[in-house]
């Protein structure tokens, strides 16, 4: 029996079908599910710019992610699916599914 469960998620097919049986294991045993994924930023970047553009590109490929992680999570019957940056102190980035 689990009580927590993470899976990590790179947004392929193979972290999708991880993300499902996690899911399905996490209802079985009334675990919490943790999501991570990471995004990548240039090793060595040319300027500030170019972090921005690339940040702005992973935020847009992981918001994209995310949705479809919820939408499977919900159809896995997991009722309270949170997303956003969960170590914000405020809470103000993080988003509580209606």
């Amino acid at each position: 029996m689990f009580a927590r469960i993470v899976v990590a998620n790179d947004g392929s097919e193979g972290g999708f079908k991880a993300l499902a049986m996690a899911c399905e294991l996490a209802r079985r045993d009334g675990a919490a599910l943790h999501m991570i994924s990471v995004e990548e930023l240039p090793d060595f970047p040319a300027s500030i710019d170019e972090i921005i553009e690339v940040k702005d590109a992973e935020n847009h490929k992981y918001h994209d992610v995310i949705e479809r992680a919820r939408a499977i999570a919900k159809a896995n019957g997991l009722h309270h699916v949170y997303t956003g940056n969960v170590h914000d102190e405020a809470g103000g980035s993080t988003a509580c599914a209606s």
